[in-house]
C-alpha cells in the first residue's frame, strides 16, 4: 500500500506541479486580458485609491476545464523534457525526479502519454481555434524536447520556444476560454499578449543561467552557453524594455510594473556578474509577475499556496530533500 500510495504521489509531482504555476498565471492573465478587451461584465470593479480596479473573482467551469486541459498538456512536456534530459538532469543540481528519483521510466512514459491524448480530445471537441492552441502545445512540446531538433539545446529557439509557449499559447488558451472558444481579432491578441511574450524572454534565458556548468559539460547549447552570461543578459534587458514600451502603449498595467520593476535586477547582474544576482533576476522577476495575478483573481494566490506546501511535503516525505529552496 505505501508503494502504491508513493507511486500515485510520485506520479503528481513527476509533472513538476511548483513550476505549472507560471501556466496558470499565463492562462489567467490571457483570460483577464480578453475580459478587459471584450467582455468588461465579467469583471468586478475592486475600489483602490479612488480608482476602480477590475477583478476577476471567479471561472465558469468551462475555463476551469479549459485551464485543467492546458495543465495536462504542459504538463506532459514536463515528462517529455525529463525523459529525454536524463544525462543532463544528472550533471546539474536539483532533484530531477526521472533522473535521481527513482521513478520508474515505464511510469513516465504512460503519463506523458495520457497527459498528451486527453487534451487533443478534449480541443476537437471544442472548434478550430482551441485545436490550433493545443496542437501547438504538442508541436512545441516535440520541436523542444525531441532530436532531430531539441530545441531546449539550441541558442535562441531555447528561449524562442518557451517565450511563445507561455507568451502566446498559455496565454491565449485562457483568452480563448475567455471568448468563447474565439480568437476574436488577431491584432488585439497579439497586441496585448506581446508584453507577456516578452517578459518570458527575459525570464527564459536568465532561467538558464544556474546550470551552464552543467549544459556545457553535456553539450547542451542554451543561448545563455552560446552567447556567454552578460551577451545573453542584454538580450534579456532589451526584451524587458520592449516589455515595458508595449505595456504602456496597450495600457497594461500589470505587464508595466512587472517590467519596470524586474530591470534593475537585471541591470545589478550585467554590472555584477555575480551568480546569485543572476539567479534574482528570473526568480524575483518571475514571482513578481506571479504575485500581480493575485489582485487579479484571489484564488490564485490560493492555488499557488497549495502547490507550494504540497510540492515541500513531498519533496521532504519521499526524497529527504528541501525543495523548493531559496537560490
Amino acid at each position: 500500500m505505501k508503494t502504491l500510495l508513493g507511486r500515485f504521489f510520485d506520479a503528481i509531482f513527476i509533472t513538476r506541479p511548483i513550476i505549472l504555476i507560471p501556466v496558470w498565471g499565463y492562462f489567467l492573465l490571457g483570460y483577464y486580458r480578453a475580459c478587459l478587451v471584450a467582455h468588461p461584465s465579467a469583471l468586478v470593479p475592486f475600489p483602490f485609491f479612488h480608482i476602480d480596479f477590475p477583478v476577476l473573482l471567479s471561472l465558469p467551469n468551462r475555463a476551469l476545464l479549459a485551464m485543467v486541459m492546458l495543465t495536462f498538456a504542459v504538463a506532459g512536456t514536463y515528462i517529455l523534457n525529463q525523459l529525454v534530459d536524463i544525462k543532463t538532469d544528472r550533471e546539474n543540481t536539483g532533484l530531477p525526479l526521472v533522473a535521481k528519483g527513482n521513478i520508474p521510466l515505464g511510469l513516465a512514459y504512460a503519463e506523458n502519454w495520457v497527459l498528451t491524448l486527453v487534451p487533443i480530445g478534449y480541443a476537437l471537441t471544442q472548434g478550430r481555434d482551441p485545436i490550433i492552441f493545443f496542437l501547438a502545445v504538442l508541436a512545441m512540446n516535440l520541436l523542444y524536447n525531441l532530436r532531430p531538433f531539441y530545441f531546449t539545446g539550441r541558442p535562441f529557439l531555447d528561449f524562442l520556444t518557451n517565450s511563445l509557449g507561455f507568451g502566446i499559447v498559455a496565454f491565449g488558451i485562457g483568452w480563448l476560454a475567455a471568448n468563447g472558444q474565439v480568437l476574436g481579432p488577431l491584432g488585439a491578441f497579439f497586441f496585448s499578449a506581446a508584453p507577456y511574450v516578452l517578459l518570458m524572454v527575459a525570464g527564459s534565458i536568465n532561467s538558464t543561467l544556474p546550470d551552464i556548468e552543467g549544459d556545457c559539460r553535456t553539450g547542451k547549447i542554451t543561448t545563455m552557453v552560446y552567447l556567454g552570461p552578460g551577451r545573453a543578459n542584454l538580450i534579456s534587458l532589451l526584451a524587458l524594455v520592449l516589455a515595458l514600451g508595449l505595456a504602456i502603449a496597450n495600457h497594461d498595467v500589470i505587464a508595466g510594473i512587472t517590467a519596470a520593476v524586474s530591470l534593475p535586477l537585471f541591470l545589478k547582474y550585467q554590472v555584477t556578474k555575480k551568480l546569485s544576482d543572476g539567479v534574482r533576476t528570473f526568480q524575483i522577476g518571475g514571482g513578481f509577475l506571479m504575485l500581480m495575478v493575485v489582485p487579479v483573481f484571489p484564488w490564485f494566490f490560493f492555488y499557488g499556496t497549495i502547490t507550494y506546501l504540497a510540492t515541500r511535503i513531498y519533496f521532504r516525505v519521499r526524497h529527504h530533500v528541501d525543495y523548493p529552496v531559496a537560490g
